[in-house]
């Protein structure tokens, strides 16, 4: 499993804002990111995306979801254009609350081991799987800014 943190990792906004904020707000990290990318998925890696996104709230409420707000409306655009660009099975889990799902938390984990059937011990190569993120936790260097969070850690 390649699995990888959404923005400031695969993607950033390119709009002078920290977040991107429509479908055409963003652009890829580095030129590279799709074309390796691809090559995960063609070399057997099941490619996902696991990314905190707090500022969308799906409500238990049945009639609060009849209408997308606009945070996951836009969301909902840039990964179609993600999707649309790199032209392969990406699979995306959110974590819209604050609960077991929300990284560092292993839920979204979980899930994607029972969405795949993956849950008996060794269906998943851990020694080649791996997870990339922008928050470590890191500390400030005179080469980087001090990480806004730990939760990719």
């Amino acid at each position: 499993m390649a699995a990888f943190d959404l923005d400031d990792t695969l993607i950033v906004a390119n709009t002078g804002s920290k977040w991107a904020r429509s479908a055409t707000s963003w652009k890829w990290w580095d030129a590279s990111v799709p074309t390796r990318l691809k090559q995960l998925y063609k070399d057997g890696y099941l490619v996902v995306i696991i990314s905190n996104q707090g500022n969308i709230s799906l409500k238990d409420n049945p009639k609060a979801l009849q209408k997308d707000s606009p945070s996951l409306t836009n969301l909902k655009n840039q990964l179609t254009t993600i999707v649309q660009q790199l032209d392969f099975p990406v699979h995306f889990y959110g974590a819209t609350g604050q609960d077991r799902h929300r990284k560092p938390r292993a839920g979204m984990w979980d899930e994607v081991l029972n969405d795949y059937d993956l849950q008996q011990e060794g269906m998943v190569d851990l020694i080649n799987s791996f997870y990339v993120g922008d928050a470590a936790g890191r500390e400030k260097t005179d080469k980087r800014k001090k990480d806004h969070s730990s939760s990719d850690r």
